[in-house]
């Protein structure tokens, strides 16, 4: 190409001069040993010919038999409870097969390798061609219980163990390893990860198409790995979930304490209500008791005559304007909601989601609501989406935004009598309109149901898309699965605790500046 017309440039000549040709260092092979008695990893457990050639080709075949999830580099199979790889936890949610005989027969000999009782209640089961892998990761520990055993089938590998706990002095890294250790996982092997090489230790399979073994280069072959888990219950929610950011305390409370009345005069007194939480409140017999949390002003008391509705909100304000037709109400975090646990008929948790700015918050409100719940019962879930309909003037170009709320001139001035408390936020603008910023999360397709797979004792009834917003009806029930099952441990989601989000900007998401635009769309 050097000096000739290039089409693609529109006829313009290159001129290609050529950088310094840097050699890459020599990438270090992986040293093993085929004995797991010189690798000092505390916890690991390596048991040679667990299963017969003849065990082996029927577990295999068994397997085989089954159809593949090819959705990742590699395939997989989950018995018993899917894993899901967005969420990296258990789907509580999603319908799963139990464990094949003959995977179930080897489960029940992991029994007398545990002991203590020690039965398997999920079972993923991957496949390995030369040239995949898997990266480091630890076994969830909120998921999943203290004992993981692996199961080599048709073929070897060498698996990688990094410390990732505190450095331990009793155990020297060899020059240049940094605490990584490469241990030979036979044909047949059980590998058993408890104590730290469970929880201290991650474990890797390098992408690579060779071993190298005591100094000899052994090809890999196909690998078919059975991983046995037992599912614990979810635990409490971490204590991080509780705290309130402060984007929410002021782009979130503050904003809703100052517009209450002028929220209650464009959504509850026009009776703007979102198209399938009404449906789902017609649906419910006479004499349902629902909780409605995040009720605000209380736009969806009445709908159905024949039902007792008890409100909860965190904003006084509305709390106080949702009163004026006399219902019951309480003031009340939607994280940790101040109500009798399996007493509600029905529960409604609408347009909060959206303003909980951190994961685990969001996974700690749908867990109220299950808890809420009795057997049998079921609830309503909406948040705003991502996704906009074509005709909509909303447009948002990331999942955590400022959306803009004006409030009109004559209720600044009798804000300004009452001495209404202001956000610091809060601009007066020189039409005597005051303009506010509600930090918004809007879901994204599929991030609710993910949401919702994570919480246990629960299923989808119901899911889609309803005029810019996506919504979810579950249903309580008691998981058979779980019986006997330990608690897991609280450990957060991953996510950070508040979002930093950009100064809004001209032009941000308008929808509900002056009340009028949802009015007209609903």
């Amino acid at each position: 190409l050097d000096g000739a017309p290039c089409e693609a440039l529109g006829g313009a000549r290159p001129h290609i001069r050529h950088a310094e040709l840097v050699q890459p260092p020599p990438r270090a092979e992986p040293v093993c040993t085929s004995s797991h008695a010189d690798v000092p990893v505390p916890g690991l457990s390596l048991l040679e010919s667990f299963v017969s050639a003849e065990e082996e080709a029927a577990l295999a075949a068994c397997v085989d038999a089954q159809a593949w999830d090819e959705t990742l580099t590699r395939r997989v199979q989950h018995y018993g409870f899917p894993f899901n790889y967005r969420t990296l936890a258990v789907d509580f949610t999603a319908p799963c097969p139990p464990l094949p005989a003959p995977c179930a027969r080897a489960a029940a000999a992991l029994a007398h390798v545990a002991g203590g009782g020690w039965e398997a209640n999920q079972m993923t089961a991957n496949e390995y061609l030369p040239g995949q892998g898997i990266s480091a990761h630890v076994d969830s520990l909120r998921c999943f219980d203290e004992d993981v055993f692996i199961l080599s089938l048709l073929g070897e590998v060498v698996m990688t163990f990094a410390e990732v706990g505190p450095p331990r002095a009793a155990l020297p890294a060899a020059d240049g390893e940094e605490m990584r250790r490469h241990v030979l996982l036979p044909r047949r092997s059980l590998l058993w990860l408890r104590g730290e090489a469970r929880t201290s230790w991650s474990h890797a399979i390098s992408s690579r198409k060779s071993d190298k073994v005591d100094g000899r280069i052994v090809p890999r072959r196909r690998r078919v790995s059975l991983t046995f888990r037992r599912v614990l219950r979810p635990g409490p929610t971490p204590g991080v979930a509780w705290r309130t950011p402060e984007v929410e305390r002021e782009h979130v409370h503050a904003v809703y304490d100052s517009i209450a009345p002028h929220w209650n005069h464009t959504r509850g007194r026009r009776k703007v209500w979102w198209h399938k939480v009404k449906q789902f409140l017609d649906s419910l017999p006479v004499g349902t008791l629902l909780a409605d949390v995040g009720s605000g002003d209380g736009k969806y008391f009445g709908i159905n005559p024949g039902v007792a509705a008890v409100g909860l909100d965190r904003s006084l304000p509305l709390l106080r304007v949702s009163k004026e037709p006399s219902h019951e109400t309480l003031c009340g975090d939607a994280v940790h909601v101040p109500l009798r646990s399996g007493a509600f008929d029905a529960v409604l948790l609408v347009a909060v989601l959206h303003h909980l700015s951190t994961l685990d918050r969001r996974a700690a409100a749908v867990r109220e609501v299950a808890r809420l719940l009795r057997p049998g019962g079921r609830a309503m879930l909406q948040a705003w989406a991502l996704e906009q309909d074509e005709g909509s003037k909303r447009r948002f170009d990331g999942q955590d935004q400022f959306v803009a709320w004006r409030l009109q001139r004559q209720y600044v001035e009798q804000q300004a009598q009452q001495r209404v408390p202001q956000p610091h936020h809060a601009v007066l603008e020189e039409s005597g309109d005051m303009r506010y910023e509600r930090y918004c999360h809007v879901f994204q397709e599929g991030e609710l149901e993910d949401l919702v797979s994570t919480v246990a004792h629960v299923r989808v009834v119901e899911g889609g898309y309803d005029k810019g917003n996506w919504y979810v009806v579950l249903e309580k029930l008691e998981d058979e699965r779980l019986q006997g099952a330990g608690e897991g441990m609280p450990v957060t989601m991953g996510e950070r605790e508040s979002v930093v989000l950009r100064p809004p900007r001209r032009g941000a998401p308008r929808d509900e500046a002056d009340g009028t635009e949802r009015e007209r769309e609903s």
